[in-house]
């Protein structure tokens, strides 16, 4: 897959994994692009699918205007800081049939 990347035109990844308290994904990153000759950086987004998007959103509209690499995985890394995500499981205490 790097070799993808790298056949669009992109000379820098910046991979953002899913937490690395649960998932192998950091590692995996890691280990692909260790043999590399690819600039990179890799975040443990500390979170899961939903609040990863968003990191990468941001990323996104960073990249866009025009930041370098080391300035966007720096604010990202800010910014983990400040995503939350909370759920609302709806009749779940219903669900457990609890009498």
């Amino acid at each position: 897959k790097i070799e993808i990347i790298k056949k669009m035109g992109y000379e820098k990844i910046l991979g953002i994994a899913i937490s690395l308290a649960i998932s192998a994904t950091f590692n995996s990153m890691k280990l692909a692009l260790e043999s590399s000759d690819m600039e990179y950086k890799i975040l443990d987004s500390k979170g899961v699918s939903i609040s990863s998007s968003v990191i990468a959103l941001y990323g996104s509209e960073l990249i866009y205007r025009g930041l370098e690499l080391d300035e966007v995985y720096n604010k990202l890394e800010e910014k983990i800081k400040d995503v939350k995500f909370y759920a609302v499981i709806q009749d779940w205490i219903k669900s457990l049939n609890f009498k």
